[in-house]
Parts: C-alpha cells; structure tokens; sequence
C-alpha cells in the first residue's frame, strides 16, 4: 500500500512540472512567474515588466496616400478599431511614404505617381504640426483620390474648423522646401525599419519592430493590447477591466 501512495506522488509530482520549456511558446514565458522562472527567463521577464508596465505601445503605420489598401485601412480598422478604442495606451506614429523610391536624378518617386507623392508631402505637413494628426489625416484619405490633396484639405479645414494659423503653418510647409524634407525623412524611417523589412503598404511596426508574422495584429489589435499592455498597478480602471473579463469567460467554475 505504502509503495502504491509512493508510486502516485511520484505521478503527480512528474506531471505537475511535465513542461518542456524548448516547447512553450514564448510569448508565454513573461505571462507567469513560476514559468519565467522554469524556463530560465526570469531576468529578461523582469526587465521587460520593468520597463514596460504603464508605458503606451509603440505603434508605427507606413502607408503611401493613394493606396487603396492604406486608404481603406486607415479609414476604417486603424481609426474605428485602434484609434478610438486604444489611444490611451498607444503612442501613434504615421510614416507617409510607402513604396517611393529614389529616382537617378536625386527626385522621390512614388508608387502611383506625381499626385501621391503630393499627398504624402501634404500630410507629411499635417503630422508634423498637428498635436494629433490622425482625424485629419483621414479625413484626407477619405477623398483621396477623387479629389486633389489641396481640395481635400480646404474642406477638412472646413469639417474640423480648422484656425487659420494652423492651416497657413501647413500650406505653407507644403508649398516649400521643407514638405520634401519632411517626405524624405519619412523615407529614411521606411528603409531603416528591421529586422525585417516591409512587404508592402499598409506595414506596422510594433515598438519599433518591423515582423511580417506580426501583421495580423492590425485586424485583431485587442490581442496585441492584451498581451503587450502592461498596466501599472494603481490603473484601477484596466485591472477592473482585466477582472470583468476574467469573470465573463464561460466556464464551469471550481467552486471548492
């Protein structure tokens, strides 16, 4: 009988530490303590805790201004879906260049011509004098490419009452050198992305890091918040959130 007892806390004892860290996904690891400290990565877990709790998400959009695809992202998922629901948590960077490149003669030549390279250096403008640029920019998108880029923008000065200061500050960035400098810095951020570059446009970068496999989190950002947002402890509002989850997922609970 004593050696049947043995052989089962033996048992349990095998299965309660049977997991293979080379098998866990590491975006697990940082998830638990005792599993950052089975598989050997509690420093690193810890420093990434450290300098991550209660600091916004880095999120980077490269995009060129007549991409249908950019067009469409930026209207409708990147500003209904990340914008308006994560801007607390999120650092926003728009990047307006795309798939431009340098000509021979030194010119920027962009994807779908003379008119996108306009509108990348107009909202290039907008970006660079705007507190938050992102309602203006789509409001551009959302006419881009029915009508020109300085149409547009007259009647997006007109929707959000634009002052006439702020509206001159960015004519006039426009219709000067410094809209090309603008677009050209831009450009030097595309191609300096890594560790992987970009496969095309609308591309995110996420704290700085340019990954093809982590593309997907521009459809399904919740996930990315989920995992990558970590709250300070005295966020009442997102640990009551995080608790209000944790009650609704569906399942038969252990009452003991």
């Amino acid at each position: 009988m004593l050696k049947y007892l043995l052989f089962l806390g033996t048992l349990a004892l095998g299965h309660s530490s049977n997991i293979d860290c080379g098998r866990v996904p590491p975006s697990l690891w940082c998830q638990n303590k005792d599993l950052a400290a089975q598989c050997n990565v509690s420093q690193q877990c810890n420093e990434y805790t450290t300098k991550s709790k209660g600091q916004k998400l880095r999120l980077t959009l490269l995009y060129e201004s007549l991409c249908p695809y950019c067009e469409r992202f930026i209207i409708g998922t990147f500003y209904t879906d990340i914008y308006l629901k994560y801007a607390d948590k999120v650092e926003f960077e728009l990047v307006p260049y795309g798939n431009a490149k340098i000509g021979k003669n030194g010119q920027v030549l962009c994807q779908h011509g003379t008119p996108e390279c306009a509108g990348n250096k107009y909202e290039a403008c907008v970006i660079h004098y705007f507190e938050d640029p992102i309602p203006f920019v789509r409001c551009l998108e959302q006419q881009l490419p029915q009508t020109d880029i300085v149409k547009a923008a007259t009647k997006c000065y007109a929707t959000f009452k634009t002052s006439a200061d702020l509206a001159a500050r960015v004519t006039t960035c426009y219709n000067t050198d410094l809209a090309d400098q603008l677009h050209r810095a831009h450009g030097a951020r595309t191609d300096a992305i890594g560790p992987e570059k970009k496969y095309g446009v609308p591309w995110l970068l996420f704290n700085n890091v340019s990954l093809g496999s982590a593309q997907k989190y521009g459809d399904s950002f919740k996930y990315a918040i989920d995992d990558w947002y970590i709250p300070n402890e005295n966020d009442a509002k997102l640990v009551s959130e995080i608790a209000k989850k944790t009650s609704e997922l569906k399942l038969c609970r252990d009452e003991n």
